[in-house]
């Protein structure tokens, strides 16, 4: 090789070698703060809601922050039965426990008792919110390896964009650094401060992920700090549309200095539900100017919805709102008491519960909810037309409030000709309009009739007999159903069917009078009248008595010859006695309890 290359090739060595001393150098710094997180959890079937969950496992990652806490997503820990945790740079696994979760973020607080392990454990600092095009550090244990993983990307956009673990439309960066299972939890790390915490990626495309912005991960924190369990974040519970053509700004009186968005629907269980109307423009949120593009500027420089502005305050804070009804500008406040989807009928994913249902006469009912959407069809957004309406723009009219669903009818002979019946929307049963599973339950319980009438929202009538205990369990036991209904709907200390007939099974063996015995009571009442019944049952009293205490004598008389039999000076022929006794009084006592 000509001398003249060897300089060069010796620059590039020496580059090399300070790239992987200064990739080193990062790796080592933050062993002692990345955590890989192993989860075994339920995953239940609200198909079939009651079957008993499945076992899962998954690994995620996660890392220490201040006050001997972890922090990770919520979707890496739900549904949680065990948690353990290891830091980078140790082998040993710790026990760890949920301290808070928010679901709303995908974000957990976990806790570790073992003070061994907050020996070596060193908490990372919170940075501010990135900016876009700057270089970020993803940590955590992707699939494909064991050992803690780097990669590196360029923050491209920052927007409000929808969480898939419950579908909430909260603040997120995108970056193009490989995000894969196993990464979720992980911190980004930007200047040695967290910047953002991994939580989710699209799988058609590469090296695009997207990450929580610093500032929802310290609002979550904050949250958890002051309330147990934490409130979440809040929600105006409106919908809006955007201005952005001039004939409908002029429609309704905007001036060409002026924006907005126009408001379509007020929930009716919103805290804006009497200050704010249908077809008002919202112009200003507190101090921040609504572009007709439903954005606003933030300080930072950047361009985000307005629903940022509530979505960075708490449950409790006032808003102020400019808005225009009428061509008349008006200012009203609002207290911010509703949290995210919480006015929405169909409730976000549940998670860490098992889900509600309950059986009448082979009919299976429960609430629609996004976990049914989900297990029914992959994707909430697959089900028919009418379900996806309700999921996207549904709202409660009332306080716990819900759709109720017959999921399916168990096929019997009881229920022959109704076996098809499926998915539909439960309208009134027994004559009786149907709010909730609960109003459900009541209705049918109630009703004395030899038939029960459930009426569908397609005004489907169905007709099925009102079974007889006998029947109703015959029905559980064919397929296996330990319940008729979920926890949450039983009576404390309730047994399942099957119990209740197990202990009516034994209730049965015991001895009960017969019509003979009764009969024979009834002739010596008349001849000695009742007087004369009372003392013969004194004297059966009296000797059973006596049986007991010549019973408690011979047991004690036992012991004594037992303890004379172990006494090594007493001879062979008081041992042969008192074993022919011992063996004569353990027969007594065994016909004795027998005829009991």
């Amino acid at each position: 090789m000509p001398k003249r290359r060897r300089p060069f090739i010796d620059r590039v060595k020496k580059i090399h070698e300070k790239m992987v001393a200064h990739r080193k150098a990062q790796e080592e710094a933050f062993e002692d703060s990345i955590v890989k997180v192993y989860t075994q959890a339920k995953e239940y079937n609200y198909c079939r809601p009651w079957e008993s969950p499945s076992i899962e496992k998954w690994i995620g990652s996660g890392f220490v922050i201040s006050d001997n806490r972890i922090l990770t997503n919520a979707h890496v820990v739900q549904n949680h039965t065990f948690i353990e945790v290891r830091l980078a740079n140790e082998a040993l696994r710790y026990t760890a426990k949920v301290k808070s979760i928010g679901y709303d973020c995908d974000l957990a607080i976990l806790e570790v008792e073992n003070p061994d392990f907050w020996i070596k454990a060193q908490p990372l600092e919170f940075g501010e919110m990135p900016n876009i095009r700057d270089e970020v550090s993803v940590y955590g244990f992707p699939t494909g390896g064991v050992e803690l993983s780097i990669t590196k990307g360029i923050v491209s956009r920052i927007e409000i964009q929808e969480y898939v673990n419950q579908s909430m439309k909260l603040l997120t960066a995108q970056i193009d650094a490989a995000i894969n299972p196993g990464n979720s939890g992980g911190p980004v790390i930007s200047g040695h401060r967290v910047v953002g915490v991994v939580h989710q990626s699209i799988h058609y495309s590469q090296n695009l992920g997207y990450i929580i912005p610093a500032s929802v991960v310290l609002h979550f924190i904050q949250d958890s700090d002051e309330h147990k369990p934490p409130r979440g974040f809040p929600d105006l519970a409106i919908s809006t549309q955007a201005l952005e053509s001039e004939d409908l700004r002029g429609t309704y009186g905007l001036k060409p200095d002026q924006s907005g968005v126009r408001v379509v629907s007020v929930a009716a269980l919103s805290a804006a539900h009497q200050l704010i109307q249908e077809d008002d423009v919202l112009l200003k949120i507190n101090d921040y100017i609504i572009n007709n593009d439903r954005t606003i500027k933030h300080e930072s420089g950047k361009r985000i919805d307005f629903n940022f502005v509530v979505q960075d305050s708490f449950l409790g804070d006032m808003v102020i709102i400019t808005l225009l009804r009428k061509k008349k500008e008006r200012v009203v406040q609002i207290k911010l008491t509703n949290a995210a989807k919480s006015t929405h009928i169909v409730p976000p994913k549940e998670f860490d519960k098992a889900p509600t249902y309950y059986i009448a006469s082979g009919v299976v009912l429960q609430p629609l909810t996004t976990n049914y959407l989900e297990d029914g069809w992959g994707n909430p957004y697959n089900a028919p037309s009418e379900f996806v309406s309700l999921f996207k723009t549904g709202k409660k009219t009332k306080p716990n409030e819900e759709v109720v669903m017959l999921n399916r009818i168990l096929a019997s002979p009881e229920t022959a000709g109704y076996t098809h019946v499926s998915d539909e929307m439960i309208k009134s049963i027994n004559g009786k309009q149907i709010s909730c599973i609960k109003e459900a339950v009541e209705s049918i319980e109630s009703n004395r009739g030899t038939h029960h009438t459930f009426v569908t929202q397609g005004n489907q009538k169905i007709v099925i007999k009102n079974l007889t205990e006998k029947e109703h369990r015959a029905i559980l036991e064919k397929y296996d159903i330990h319940f008729d209904r979920s926890k949450d709907l039983r009576r404390p200390g309730a047994l399942s069917p099957m119990a209740v007939k197990d202990n009516l099974l034994l209730f049965s063996k015991k001895r009960i009078p017969s019509e003979k015995s009764n009969d024979r009571r009834e002739e010596y009442v008349k001849e000695h009248g009742e007087d004369g019944m009372r003392e013969k049952m004194n004297e059966k009293q009296n000797e059973k008595s006596k049986e007991k205490v010549n019973e408690k004598e011979k047991i004690v008389y036992m012991e004594d010859e037992n303890e004379k039999r172990n006494d090594p000076e007493s001879g062979n022929e008081s041992r042969e006695a008192t074993d022919s006794s011992f063996e004569f009084e353990l027969e007594e006592r065994s016909s004795k309890r027998r005829r009991t």
